[in-house]
This record gives C-alpha cells, structure tokens and sequence, in this order.
C-alpha cells in the first residue's frame, strides 16, 4: 500500500510546479474541486437519463456501456471513502447510521439494517429483470436469492470496515487525549 504521505507530498510537488512554484491557494483548490464535482454530477445524470431511455425503449443491451460506466465510478468513490479516516461515525451503503458498539448484538443489527435495504435493492432488480423479459421464469427464484445474498453480503463487509475504522479512530482520539493530560 502507498505511504499517504508521500503521495500527497508528491501531489503538492506536482501543484507546484504547475503554479510557478507556488503552493496552490485554498481557493483554487475549492474551484478545481467544485469543477470536478460538477462534471461528475452531469455525468451521472446523462448515464442515468440514458439508462432510463433505453429500459423504456426496451433497448437494455444497449444501456450496458452506461452502466458499466456508473458502476467504476462508484467503484472508485467507494474505493477512496474506505481509504480515508473519517471521523463520521459508520453508516450503511445507503446512508442509514449504525451503531458502532462491540458485541453481537449491535453487531446483528447492523447485519439487518444492512439486509433490510439490499433486500428492496434485490427487489427492484429482479423486479427490472422481469420487466425486460416481459415474464416470470424459474430463474427468477434462483437469481434473487444470489443477487440478495451477494448484495447483502457486500453491504455487511464495507459497514463492517467503515465500523472498524471508526472505532480505530476514537481509540486513537482516545490515546491523544491521555498524552495531553
């Protein structure tokens, strides 16, 4: 794994020298962000517009390279999220809080909540697959409960690292804390 520190001193090197051997200004930095915030937003949208456009038309093979696209984007967005240390306390793919406690029952409560909503998730893709297949097969069955198992267990391991983490950071914040007194 790389050393963050050297990365990032390598990246403010490279700053500099693009700026004249200036350090970039804070505020150069926020439109460069905003910038690329911006151009990503447009993206998703037009994937997602054209995603729509072509399950109506019924066109799905079409929308693939549009779906293939949003999914390595969030792949690196979920890749760079689990590489910081946040202070935020951990939540599920989807947004919703869980309890940092240890044992096993905070623990099986993560594990629903992170059920819970990959169910419904499992849910509307199956309920896609037969939309496009305009029926209902044997398959079905098969396919929903390997996609429900897959995406809950997917949910479950990152709610399970964003929980470690977090803990890893308040023992950290923890051990500051008794070398100040």
């Amino acid at each position: 794994m790389l050393d963050r520190q050297k990365l990032e001193e390598k990246i403010l090197a490279n700053a500099r020298k693009k700026n004249g051997g200036e350090p970039l200004d804070e505020r150069i930095q926020q439109e460069n962000s905003l910038a690329i915030s911006a151009a990503f937003s447009l993206g998703v949208v037009f994937d997602l517009v054209m995603i729509l456009y072509y399950f109506f038309t019924r066109n799905i093979e079409k929308s693939y390279p549009y779906i293939a696209q949003l999914l390595v984007m969030s792949l690196a967005l979920g890749l760079v999220s689990l590489g910081k240390n946040s202070s935020k306390p951990p939540k599920t793919m989807y947004g919703k809080a869980v309890n940092a406690d240890k044992g096993l029952k905070p623990f099986m409560k993560r594990v629903l909540a992170c059920s819970v909503e990959m169910l419904i998730f499992a849910a509307m893709l199956i309920g896609f697959d037969i939309y496009t297949d305009k029926k209902i097969s044997g398959s079905i069955v098969g396919d929903a409960v390997v996609t429900s198992l897959v995406l809950i267990l997917t949910d479950v391991i990152v709610c399970e690292y964003r929980v470690r983490r977090y803990r890893r950071y308040l023992t950290k914040l923890d051990a500051e804390e008794n070398n100040l007194d």
